[in-house]
């Protein structure tokens, strides 16, 4: 990035080159008089859900150099909408790290940790047809266990699991050696 030292207006190379089209530059680029090279500087620390870094005008600093100067802008107006893209910042984290397949060996010793496995016989059986013989195959047969399938939301609610409680289980089933 340059600079232009009296409109303070700053540049890429493309964009110098591209007012001064007739101008042959040496390799590598040198910018014309009138502009000066902006020395890169590292973003100040901030808070990516509540705050944005702004680049702002370069400084001439006691080195005779321009380097690049950056300002921290607040996202939010007030503190409620601060609490809000916080907590869901938050709620986006927990979620990504919610385990989606985990073995039916995982999901069978889960419940059994959590005190429900028993239940879940119980939970099928008082399915009604067809979802009844679908959740027995689905139970008996299937080699994984896939969080968001209709299976596992169905039976889940039949335990009378929320789904705080739902993930919850798969992240202690997937805890558990595979």
């Amino acid at each position: 990035m340059y600079i232009n030292t009296q409109t303070l207006a700053q540049l890429s190379e493309q964009e110098i080159r591209a007012l001064t089209p007739n101008t042959s530059y040496p390799v590598p680029f040198v910018a014309p008089d009138g502009y000066a090279y902006v020395f890169p500087t590292p973003q100040p620390a901030h808070d990516p859900v509540t705050q944005a870094v702004q680049a702002t005008t370069p400084e001439l600093t006691v080195l005779d150099h321009w380097e690049q100067r950056w300002s921290v802008i607040e996202l939010y107006a007030n503190q409620e909408d601060k609490d809000a893209a916080i907590a869901a910042d938050t709620e986006a984290k927990r979620l990504a790290a919610v385990p989606q397949v985990v073995t039916m060996r995982q999901a069978r010793l889960a419940l059994l940790g959590a005190g429900l496995l028993p239940g879940v016989a119980a939970a099928i059986n008082a399915l009604s047809s067809p979802q009844k013989e679908a959740a027995q195959i689905e139970w008996e047969y299937s080699q994984t266990v896939e969080r968001n399938r209709s299976f596992v939301l169905l039976l889940g609610a039949a335990l009378g699991l929320t789904e705080l409680q739902l993930d919850n289980l798969f992240t202690a089933a997937a805890a558990l050696c595979t």
